[in-house]
């Protein structure tokens, strides 16, 4: 089993960690582990840019989500936390409250029924 973490550092900025049990890690923009891991990442080589905003990102993981998960995702059964740098420097983590996931969820359907994935 492998680790998805998220950090932080001088030189690439705001990256999503992956680790493996060998030891092996690397940093990415956008990835995703698990069954459907080739997929999801195919996803985010498509759709994410450098200059996808927060809230597109956002919008863009519950959309791999909703593709590729053997259930159906629902606010209530996620949590998404977002990484910024903070006004005095440092770096600084806010995990979404229920209502900012709905809110997210909301967008993220009325995104997929723009595109006609519904």
């Amino acid at each position: 089993m492998g680790y998805l973490f998220a950090g932080y550092d001088r030189h690439f900025g705001f990256q999503v960690y992956v680790s493996d049990p060998s030891g092996n890690y690397g940093g990415w923009k956008a990835t995703a582990m698990g069954k459907n891991k080739q997929t999801a990442t195919d996803m985010f080589k498509t759709e994410y840019t450098e200059t996808t905003t927060v809230s597109e990102a956002l919008t863009l993981s519950v959309a791999v989500l909703a593709k590729l998960m053997d259930i159906t995702p629902t606010a209530d059964r996620m949590e998404f936390f977002v990484m910024r740098m903070g006004d005095d420097g440092e770096v600084a983590q806010h995990v979404l409250t229920a209502a900012e996931v709905a809110t997210l969820f909301t967008r993220a359907e009325a995104a997929a029924a723009t595109k006609g994935d519904t």
